[in-house]
């Protein structure tokens, strides 16, 4: 495949196999990206390459003398009726120049001259062999070709048994199926039969054209049915036809790679599995953060820095006569800080086993199911111990809003009306003796002040119960900051990014595929399957 949309494919697909290495150690994505690999590399040989035609099918169908009868050379290809799996190596007819693009050895294959430039016919050992070799043979076979020919008998029609080999392979490729041997079921006619095959071949998800069907007897080669097999065979498909069957089976090999096994599904089952699992533990850390937060202890002490925050808010607002003593509070008594607090809560969460296991918990579940359980460096704290974390801010938060709230607000005008007028008091004595032309003694004025700040009392005392009631109703809230569940939350993240990868190249495919079908007329190119 050389066209822009194909090497786009390509690139779609590298980069699957890419993110799949982090995950590779779980089989589904091991065998994801191997089989990605291997489409993208198999799609990417350059030259010109023979359409490869290859006839199958189980012992005693009579693959080999059909081929012989193609090859109008009687026994060319030896069979026999009485030995199972006679057949113990390939017979292939192929031009000089085409047999080496073939990966089989002369040991493997015994070479026949071509029957049409541009095309190779192969004869394979029985699908159903019990020798292993043959079988490794009949495999590689199958993964080389283009169109495959699966020959079956009328003795198998009550229910014709598809091989598992055409099963695992069937939306991969193009496929003629031929009923052989007719004349050994007289009760049955040819176009019976194909309709009992054409039923069986639709339950498995073939698409069935009846051009590509066929029954007849090889022995009877002169038949009406068995010349239109052989002319199908003879017949020269164009260039072009030839270029886009390998361009679809490349499109195929890389749609059987993203749903063999349904390894999508599964991935994203997987997923699942990993997200409500995450979620599972996220509410088990948070009861334990509600319980620690909410301990008495824990409870105290934020309730004290609370109060000394306050101050700090009040000192820097304007609260007129009242400052100096939020701000001498500020200044020299500051209590207990919120950063104090803030470590006191993640010293309480470090102490509380269950909080602590919870990465240990992680690290299992992800162990279980074979997916990256350790990252490089020092692994970060379920909740991050900053000193200048969420306790730090849910404090100043509510300090902020204590001290802007109307009720605080209310209070401070409250504590400011005594010394303000004990201070008019004073500025209208002042100013008459002024006016008079009296000098007030210094006395006065110290007096005066001296009033102005034990009138100021009654106010700081009124905050200060304010403040103190306030702050016995606050109780910190469990961390609302995202639980740092890094592991769980790298595999989540790169298995969504895999899945959005998958379902974007194989939409891309099948669109492709769907444009290319039309263009090939199954019945003289074969039929195929949706994936299996």
């Amino acid at each position: 495949m050389n066209t822009d949309k194909s090497a786009l494919l390509h690139e779609r697909a590298s980069n699957i196999t890419r993110r799949c290495e982090d995950l590779k150690d779980n089989e589904m994505f091991f065998m994801l990206q191997r089989n990605l690999r291997q489409a993208v590399e198999q799609s990417s040989a350059t030259g010109p390459a023979p359409l490869v035609v290859t006839i199958i099918g189980g012992t005693g169908v009579g693959k080999s003398f059909i081929f012989s009868s193609l090859c109008a050379t009687p026994e060319i290809s030896p069979s026999s009726s009485s030995v199972r799996g006679y057949t113990k190596e390939l017979f292939v007819a192929a031009a000089p120049e085409d047999r080496s693009l073939l990966p089989f050895s002369s040991d493997e294959a015994h070479y026949l001259p071509g029957l049409l430039p541009g095309a190779i016919l192969i004869d394979t050992p029985d699908l159903d062999t019990i020798n292993s070799n043959n079988a490794r043979l009949a495999r590689e076979t199958i993964r080389v070709s283009d169109i495959l020919i699966v020959v079956t008998t009328p003795d198998k029609r009550s229910n014709f048994a598809i091989h598992q080999n055409v099963v695992e392979w069937a939306s991969r490729k193009r496929w003629f199926f031929v009923i052989n041997k007719t004349d050994t079921a007289p009760d049955a006619t040819n176009e019976s039969l194909k309709k009992d095959l054409a039923d069986r071949l639709q339950q498995i998800g073939f698409s069935v054209d009846p051009g590509a069907l066929f029954a007849f007897s090889a022995r009877q080669p002169d038949s009406d049915e068995f010349r239109r097999f052989r002319d199908l065979v003879y017949s020269p498909r164009t260039v072009v036809h030839s270029r886009i069957l390998r361009e679809e089976a490349d499109l195929r090999r890389i749609l059987h790679a993203l749903n063999a096994e349904k390894t999508a599904e599964r991935i994203l089952r997987l997923q699942q599995e990993l997200i409500d699992y995450r979620t599972t533990l996220s509410a088990q850390i948070t009861e334990q953060h509600q319980l620690v937060v909410t301990s008495p202890a824990i409870t105290g002490l934020a309730g004290d820095a609370l109060r000394s925050s306050i101050y700090r808010e009040l000192a820097g607002n304007n609260s007129l006569f009242l400052y100096p003593w939020f701000a001498t509070i500020s200044w020299f008594s500051p209590g207990v800080t919120a950063e104090n607090a803030d470590r006191a809560v993640e010293a309480a969460l470090a102490e509380n086993f269950r909080f602590s296991g919870c990465r240990v918990d992680e690290r299992r579940f992800l162990e279980d199911r074979n997916l990256p359980a350790t990252q490089p460096g020092n692994l970060p704290a379920v909740v991050p111990t900053t000193g200048n974390g969420e306790t730090f801010m849910q404090i100043l938060e509510t300090a902020q809003r204590i001290s802007e709230a109307p009720l605080m607000r209310f209070y401070i005008i409250i504590g400011n009306i005594l010394p303000s007028l004990v201070l008019l008091s004073a500025l209208y004595r002042a100013a008459a003796s002024w006016i008079s032309g009296i000098w007030l003694p210094t006395d006065f004025f110290v007096h005066a002040v001296t009033l102005i700040i034990i009138a100021t009392l009654p106010g700081y005392l009124l905050v200060s119960k304010g403040i103190a009631r306030m702050s016995e109703r606050f109780v910190l809230k469990p961390s609302k900051q995202a639980i740092n569940l890094h592991l769980l939350d790298a595999s989540i993240a790169g298995i969504d990014k895999i899945l959005q990868e998958t379902s974007l190249l194989n939409s891309s495919a099948e669109t492709q595929l769907k444009e290319m079908q039309h263009l090939l007329p199954q019945s003289s190119c074969g039929i195929t399957a949706r994936n299996l």
